[in-house]
């Protein structure tokens, strides 16, 4: 991380293809959950998602703000003028982010009201969300320390992580007390 003003972001890891990103080739998890952020299968929301090994769910965040969706190639964007949830579109649309420590992807209304990228629930996309199903959008709403906040993990660091959890054989034993199996 380096400070910028006020603000907490992510340098560039040395691997990164994307010259002058703030992060580039990054999984965006729910802190809360696990899940991460991803696109629906038309590719034109921003949902909660599994945080899939087999798929590229990662994001770049250029120092315009703009949010890149690596997979589809399209940014972030409002779905409508007047609606909350986010959408991926052509990056002339896309709403500006800043990425806050301690893990919030935040964006300024025309109000001038500081909002953040929250997971939402499918009944009510305006109001941050802590239990959301998988494929519940992802909306811009008021920050909520917990529904709002976010880990950003590069690619690499991901899957070496989740690796490790590939074909681990357990034994089960009636204390719940999971041992690996010799």
């Amino acid at each position: 991380m380096v400070k910028v003003g006020n603000e907490s972001v992510l340098q560039n890891s040395p691997e990164s293809s994307n010259e002058g990103s703030i992060f580039s080739k990054h999984r965006i998890k729910l802190w809360y959950g696990g899940r991460c952020y991803d696109s629906d299968q038309e590719e034109k929301l921003l949902v909660v998602s599994h945080c899939d090994t087999d798929l590229d769910q990662t994001f770049s965040l250029s120092p315009g703000g703009r949010l890149l969706h690596q997979r589809s190639k399209k940014c972030v964007v409002r779905l409508a003028p007047d609606s909350s949830t986010l959408g991926l579109g052509v990056c002339d649309d896309a709403i500006k982010f800043i990425f806050k420590d301690p893990g919030f992807l935040q964006s300024i209304a025309e109000n001038g009201r500081v909002l953040c990228a929250s997971q939402t629930s499918d009944t009510e996309s305006s109001k941050a969300n802590l239990y959301s199903c998988l494929g519940a959008p992802i909306s811009l709403t008021g920050c909520d320390d917990t529904a709002s906040r976010v880990d950003i993990i590069e690619e690499s660091s991901f899957l070496e992580e989740r690796k490790h959890f590939i074909n681990v054989p357990f034994a089960l034993n009636e204390t719940c007390d999971f041992k690996r199996a010799d």
